[in-house]
């Protein structure tokens, strides 16, 4: 089985109607049919280099609400859903890791915050994505809380902030990858 039919199996298996991935190695921009009927957009890299990458995972009814979507880079993508009462803005990231220069972090964080400014300020946002905080203690031990871009919670301290002011649902799922 390859790795988009074990996704989509999962995605199955926990009844979830949109999944968001990071990481997904694609380049370029699209969209795809899998086999058992979801649809997976996709936003990567343009150089073919297969690092980094954003997509998400929808059923066929998810998919029947989308609206629009926009590959944004190969770190954030943005996807709008109508439904009956209200449209759902999905932003799925992929963060730079704390290792990552100045430079990186900053125009990723700044373009993401471009990103969130375009949404209409009627629609209710899910950020979805790889924040790559760190939990947890160090190599020596000492325990380091919530760590990563601009100190505690790095950039999951952006997105609370960014909630203050609007209708925004920020998902965190810690995620263990099954052993084979």
């Amino acid at each position: 089985m390859g790795k988009t039919a074990r996704v989509v199996k999962e995605m199955q298996r926990n009844n979830l109607d949109i999944l968001g991935i990071s990481e997904c190695r694609w380049s370029g921009s699209g969209r795809l049919k899998a086999q058992t009927g979801e649809t997976i957009l996709y936003s990567g890299r343009d150089d073919n280099i297969h690092q980094s990458g954003v997509a998400l995972v929808m059923t066929k009814q998810a998919a029947g609400c989308l609206e629009s979507w926009m590959p944004v880079s190969d770190r954030i993508m943005s996807a709008r859903f109508t439904s009956r009462f209200i449209k759902t803005t999905v932003v799925q990231v992929y963060a730079p890791t704390n290792e990552a220069d100045e430079e990186t972090k900053d125009s990723f964080y700044d373009l993401l915050q471009r990103v969130t400014d375009e949404i209409p300020s009627h629609d209710l946002i899910l950020m979805l994505g790889e924040w790559n905080a760190k939990i947890g203690a160090t190599q020596g031990g000492e325990d380091r809380g919530y760590t990563g871009r601009g100190g505690w919670c790095g950039g999951l301290a952006w997105a609370w902030r960014c909630m203050r002011g609007q209708k925004m649902v920020l998902v965190l799922s810690p995620f263990v990858q099954p052993t084979t």
